[in-house]
């Protein structure tokens, strides 16, 4: 029997959620800011790309709030091309 951690268990809970395979928003908001950090990309150039005010980016870094389904997606996609080393467009 394999032993799965809690978040490799909540990954699995959002796929199911989601109804799909594709690119998984992390759990911990602090962890999508340093994806974004580390891309050398800012929150007002990144929430511009994602079509969402800075503010509502940095409340969604900051755990505050969550994204709405369809910017979930949008978001979650943008991240993994982000970690990637891809260009998101909309991102000079």
């Amino acid at each position: 029997m394999t032993v799965l951690d809690a978040a490799t268990r909540r990954a699995i809970a959002e796929v199911r959620e989601l109804g799909r395979t594709r690119a998984l928003l992390p759990s911990d908001p602090r962890e999508r800011r340093e994806i974004r950090v580390r891309a050398g990309v800012t929150a007002r150039e990144f929430a511009s790309a994602l079509g969402v005010s800075r503010n509502v980016l940095l409340d969604w870094e900051a755990g505050r709030r969550s994204p709405s389904p369809g910017f979930r997606e949008r978001y979650a996609e943008a991240l993994h091309l982000l970690q990637e080393g891809a260009r998101v467009e909309g991102i000079s």
